[in-house]
């Protein structure tokens, strides 16, 4: 992983601006660290599968579900995900973004419905 890694950046995260506390941008090594820590912090996860894999040019794109239990309300939610990763010439992460349904997490963080049934 590049020193400068960068993560989950991107122009206008609806999630962000939702104060979704993972889904902030995030660079460098702490800044990953500081991703995880906020997921852990915020989600239990009780299941975990990669689909399936993808690549090419430097990418790599995974296919991801997950369920977990949200720690401060006890929702549940089961999330579906595209990790984009991308590399360097040298093969380190140079940045990680992931693709998914917004909305549903926040919903399920803010205690309006479950996710799941």
């Amino acid at each position: 992983m590049r020193d400068d890694v960068a993560w989950d950046a991107w122009r206008a995260p609806s999630a962000a601006r939702a104060r979704v506390s993972w889904l902030v941008e995030q660079h460098g090594k702490d800044g990953v660290q500081a991703f995880f820590g906020a997921l852990g912090s915020a989600l239990e996860l009780t299941d975990f599968q990669v689909v399936s894999l993808m690549s090419g040019a430097g990418k790599v794109a995974a296919e991801i579900e997950f369920d977990a239990m949200v720690r401060a309300n006890g929702n549940s939610v089961h999330v579906e995900e595209l990790h984009m990763w991308s590399f360097d010439d040298e093969g380190r992460v140079a940045a990680y973004r992931d693709y998914f349904d917004t909305a549903e997490d926040i919903e399920a963080l803010e205690g309006h419905a479950a996710a799941v049934p």
